[in-house]
């Protein structure tokens, strides 16, 4: 989100639609015309300009094509931010799939499973523990061990897991237990 209102700030700023700053550069390298990759739409860099000089018997005046050297390094450092934007829009759009995938209920509980296993709390004696266990654990909670793993690393992430599955085994009543407690 911060960086479309990183463009339209610089689309205010700079008075013209800085989103489109880079497509001429792309058209360009893809048609292999690299001759002249920064447009001079956006900042003109050449200009007519009078020249005035001294001259034996008055001022002679001249038009001349001048180069404007402070709008080259203009369109070459909005082209160089415009791409590194580009590239930042698109590392937030994969994060954010990224994490969509990773809240999703059978990656959350193949993570969980994983966890268990690598600190030696899954048994195949526990196997509806471990069941209950994933299954009941809220999807906020799952989000946030995923966001601890990728954060902190696996083996903090795998130490809280550890830690509420134990906790959880230790209040675990088991179905048929809780069925049998309910009838009379």
């Amino acid at each position: 989100m911060s960086i479309l209102a990183i463009f339209f700030l610089l689309e205010y700023c700079l008075g013209f639609k800085y989103v489109f700053l880079g497509l001429p550069i792309i058209g360009k390298i893809k048609s292999k015309n690299t001759s002249a990759l920064l447009d001079e739409s956006f900042f003109p860099q050449r200009t007519w300009c009078l020249i005035s000089r001294q001259k034996l018997g008055g001022i002679d005046e001249t038009w001349a094509d001048c180069v404007l050297p402070i709008n080259v390094l203009n369109n070459t450092v909005f082209s160089l931010l415009w791409f590194w934007l580009i590239f930042i829009l698109l590392m937030s759009i994969c994060g954010l799939f990224q994490t969509l995938y990773n809240i999703l209920p059978f990656s959350a509980r193949s993570s969980l499973g994983h966890h268990l296993r690598a600190h030696d709390l899954y048994d195949m004696k526990d196997n509806a523990v471990v069941h209950d266990f994933i299954c009941k654990c809220p999807p906020d909670i799952i989000l946030m061990l995923r966001l601890y793993e990728v954060e902190l690393g696996n083996t903090l992430a795998g130490q809280v897991i550890g830690q509420l599955f134990m906790a959880f085994k230790k209040n675990y009543v088991s179905r048929e237990d809780s069925v049998a407690i309910e009838l009379p």
